[in-house]
């Protein structure tokens, strides 16, 4: 029983086989958004993580500080 004798599975909805359609907010994501990611090492970075957590907008304060950065 060769490779083209073999039934093809079927796809049921919702495998991980089906492609996800594109949502209009993931296509304006796309558009007009960049995602920065950034790891931080839990024991020689422990004080960034800290001052990170106890901020209630993390992006916001991200932002703040390089703004400020830049205007220096």
């Amino acid at each position: 029983m060769g490779p083209a004798s073999r039934p093809t599975p079927e796809r049921k909805e919702g495998s991980p086989i089906e492609s996800k359609r594109e949502t209009p907010q993931d296509r304006y994501h796309k558009a007009h958004t960049t995602s920065v990611t950034i790891r931080f090492m839990n024991h020689t970075e422990s004080d960034l993580l800290e001052k990170l957590n106890s901020v209630p907008n993390k992006a916001g304060y991200i932002k703040t500080l390089i703004r400020a950065d830049i205007a220096q």
